[in-house]
């Protein structure tokens, strides 16, 4: 996977690119048009009031922590497809 998104292009643009595009619309779809997406609006607003709400704060956590993991792996991946190769401390200088 990381090899195809290294560098090759569609239509002149990037897959990379391509591929960030999806990903934003697809979130930007279910956080503003799904029902999972205002219960997490919702506890970030005020997770108190949103479980007093009936919205199972825990599980909607637990899934939107998934989420970010799964793009995290996401973004490695792509990262190891632009650069080629990982080194232990990448990104240590980021913090």
């Amino acid at each position: 996977v990381a090899s195809i998104l290294s560098g090759q292009r569609v239509l002149g643009v990037p897959q990379v690119l391509l591929v960030v595009a999806v990903v934003y619309a697809v979130l930007h779809w279910v956080l503003t048009r799904r029902p999972f997406g205002r219960d997490l609006f919702a506890i970030g607003s005020n997770p108190d009031a949103a479980r007093l709400a009936g919205i199972r704060t825990t599980r909607v956590t637990f899934a939107a922590y998934g989420i970010l993991g799964g793009l995290v792996g996401l973004a490695a991946t792509i990262y190891v497809g632009r650069v080629g190769v990982v080194q232990a401390s990448s990104g240590n200088e980021l913090t």
